[in-house]
């Protein structure tokens, strides 16, 4: 088997969304966070020799934004060390804006990191609250001003459509 794509589960939140069914524990336990992120790093050297140059990498969660700066750091360093990357490897982080930092952007940039998946849902207030979306939007205009800084101009909103009470209006003004 050759690997040539790379998915990584963070699974870790703040606080678990209503609307999500991916597998995730509120936790921000630093210790938790460090013990997963050494067994993910041994699970990387079982399969080096199975992968080929990643051509992308995806870090979804859960909320991988949630970790502190250095175990993201220790979690890239981990990815660089185990893997190949392309010279046009599509590098991701998906992000909650909350907890996505100017020093964790300039840490995922700095190996490598070259798109940035921010979880919006919507920027509907009542549409966020009718999902039951933690957190707020206020970081939106610092992050694309820090990811610039970065040099990452590859950054995807993730939405949520069909929410009930939404309207075509609402959904146009997401878009």
């Amino acid at each position: 088997m050759s690997i040539s794509s790379l998915y990584i589960h963070v699974p870790f939140c703040a606080i678990k969304c209503d609307y999500c069914a991916f597998h995730s524990v509120p936790s921000q336990d630093r210790d938790l966070h460090r013990t997963f992120l050494v067994r993910l790093a041994e699970e990387f050297n079982e399969y080096t020799d199975d992968t080929e140059e990643l051509k992308t990498i995806f870090i979804g969660g859960g909320t991988p934004s949630l970790l502190h700066s250095k175990d993201l750091e220790t979690l890239l360093q981990s990815i660089r060390t185990s893997f190949r990357l392309a010279p046009s490897t599509e590098f991701t982080l998906e992000a909650n804006p909350e907890s996505l930092t100017r020093e964790k952007i300039i840490i995922f940039s700095q190996y490598g990191g070259n798109r940035i998946s921010l979880g919006v849902q919507s920027f509907s207030a009542v549409l966020r609250r009718t999902m039951g979306r933690h957190g707020s939007l206020d970081a939106l205009e610092r992050i694309m001003t820090d990811c610039t800084y970065a040099a990452i101009t590859n950054i995807s909103f993730d939405f949520i459509y069909a929410v009930p009470g939404e309207t075509k209006r609402l959904w146009r003004n997401d878009l």
